[in-house]
């Protein structure tokens, strides 16, 4: 080739002339025949010829590897330049030290490129976390020993100079750099990806707790009804668990009738894209349900929340508050009733008194006397039993091991003088169990069923009651049974009730005597309840602790 000719042949004059500074081995271009241009290398070295000195020479074609050369130069300047504007950081592995290294990866251990092309194996793998470095240096001399051809994906952490730790998201891939197997590795910061993860995942978990321990039903779900996300609460009241329900429809894990009452209201907020609040009763349990309604950016439904709180209590609460209003509001119609009475006798026969006194008869005088003081003694019972109803629901009473017999013959002996009035027999049963209550109040129930045996005897010639108990483990059951007028079958739902009075005699009373017992008998957490059928008497039952 022109341009190589005097190269060559000066070359050739120094061989022969056997000058310093000639080269044995060296290369140029040629042109054939043909016109092409090659590029030659000539391996030349002095040997005799015919007696003389001559040049032997070698000759080789390398014009192929020499346009493969400079393809690889070529490309291998394109990889640095673009690896060196390259925000991905990229390294160059080769018998664990760094063979390459860029900026951006350089920035990201926060050393310099110069520093990190200077480590050793140990300085290298020192650069890697602990619990991580194993796992890294695994890869890299699986991929050096040709074993793993496939891209290796790890997210592991790296330690800096300063010594503290980044998360980083590294992809390792095996490829021949000078002439031998290397590991090219790209690797990206994601420490505030992961901090922002880790601070998602508490907050999540504080959610799912919190979701948890509310004591009402959390569900999420999309437009068809499957159950996205539901709390243990919510789970439970369906009885499955959790893992049972997700994905599932809502509408086919509910009762039938259940099912087509939240359906239509499901329907109602999917096509309103409001909110609906309601209540429903189902097994013996109150709820307050809402179902709240989640927009997309296109003020579409996408999912939907419904919430379920169980007020079964609170409900309870308001119909023992309406009945006990209902109570008070009988307890004043009796008090201006019943009391109001004696107290208009009281008057009467005061007034008679003073006309008697005025007119100088002392007869008449006496008897109004006489019917102030039964009037009296008649307000001053009512407002006894007033007091003992009120008083029968605390629980201040010292509970004790109690003798019945004991207490029946006091109860007995009190109210000999209406035994006898009415010829009546009371038979007490034999060998009665001990209890566990307070005596005073076991003597009011007592006290109380007698005297309403007694008293609702009627016209029966041959009055008999009798008293008696079972045991059966810890419990005692109590019976005061008389053959008296008996009350209704439908009367006896109200039969304990306050301030109730049934017509079936005229005895007097405030209607408190069985609610009084009622309320004792709880107290202590008994039951009371009766049978009965009008004509054949009636027996009252209450139990008490063995």
């Amino acid at each position: 080739h022109p341009e190589d000719r005097n190269y060559v042949v000066e070359q050739a004059r120094r061989k022969q002339a056997g000058e310093s500074g000639q080269e044995k081995n060296y290369s140029f271009r040629i042109i054939t025949k043909t016109g092409e241009v090659k590029e030659v290398e000539i391996y030349s070295t002095t040997v005799l010829y015919e007696g003389r000195e001559a040049d032997l020479a070698t000759m080789i074609d390398v014009t192929e590897r020499r346009r493969m050369e400079e393809k690889l130069r070529e490309s291998e300047e394109k990889f640095r330049l673009i690896s060196e504007q390259s925000m991905l950081g990229i390294i160059i592995i080769q018998d664990f030290t760094i063979k390459y290294i860029n900026q951006a990866a350089a920035d990201i251990h926060e050393y310099s490129v110069e520093e990190m092309l200077r480590m050793g194996p140990e300085e290298f793998a020192a650069t890697i976390q602990e619990e991580d470095r194993d796992l890294v240096l695994g890869h890299i001399a699986r991929h050096q020993r040709g074993e793993n051809e496939t891209t290796a994906h790890e997210t592991v952490r790296i330690v800096t100079p300063s010594g503290k730790w980044k998360w980083v998201e590294i992809y390792a891939k095996s490829i021949i750099y000078q002439e031998r197997t290397a590991d090219l590795v790209t690797i990206t910061d994601v420490t505030e990806r992961k901090r922002a993860e880790e601070k998602l995942r508490e907050s999540e978990e504080t959610l799912r707790a919190l979701l948890h321990s509310i004591d009402e039903t959390a569900i999420l779900v999309d437009p068809e009804g499957k159950v996205l996300i539901i709390n243990e609460m919510g789970a439970r009241r369906l009885g499955m668990q959790v893992s049972d329900v997700m994905v599932k429809d809502i509408f086919h894990l509910l009762p039938p009738s259940v099912a087509a009452r939240r359906l239509t209201k499901f329907k109602q907020v999917l096509q309103t894209g409001r909110p609906v609040h309601f209540a429903d009763h189902r097994s013996n349990m109150y709820l307050e349900n809402s179902i709240i309604p989640i927009l997309d950016s296109e003020n579409e439904v996408s999912r939907l929340a419904i919430f379920a709180k169980d007020v079964t209590d609170h409900v309870r609460l308001e119909e023992a508050l309406l009945a006990r209003s209902q109570e008070l509001e009988s307890f004043a119609h009796t008090i201006s009733h019943d009391l109001r009475t004696p107290l208009t006798l009281i008057n009467g026969y005061a007034q008679t008194a003073q006309n008697a006194m005025e007119e100088r008869s002392p007869e008449v005088e006496k008897e109004a006397l006489q019917g102030i003081i039964k009037a009296t003694r008649r307000l001053d019972g009512f407002i006894d039993a007033l007091l003992k109803y009120a008083q029968a629901g605390q629980t201040e009473g010292k509970a004790e091991q109690v003798a019945p017999e004991k207490i029946i013959g006091d109860v007995l002996e009190e109210q000999s003088e209406m035994i006898h009035s009415i010829a009546a027999r009371v038979e007490v049963g034999k060998g009665l169990p001990r209890v566990w209550v307070d005596p005073i109040r076991f003597h009011q129930v007592m006290a109380n069923l007698l005297e309403n045996a007694l008293k609702f005897m009627g016209e029966n010639p041959h009055p008999h009651v009798e008293i008696g108990a079972t045991r059966e483990g810890d419990v005692v059951t109590w019976f005061v049974r008389d053959n008296g007028v008996g009350i209704h079958p439908e009367l006896l739902k109200d039969i304990f009730q306050p301030f109730k009075r049934f017509s079936t005699t005229s005895s007097p009373g405030l209607g408190i005597g069985l609610a009084t017992v009622k309320r004792l008998v709880e107290a202590w957490g008994g039951e009371a309840w009766a049978e009965s059928a009008r004509g054949e008497g009636s027996t009252f039952f209450f139990t008490t602790p063995a």
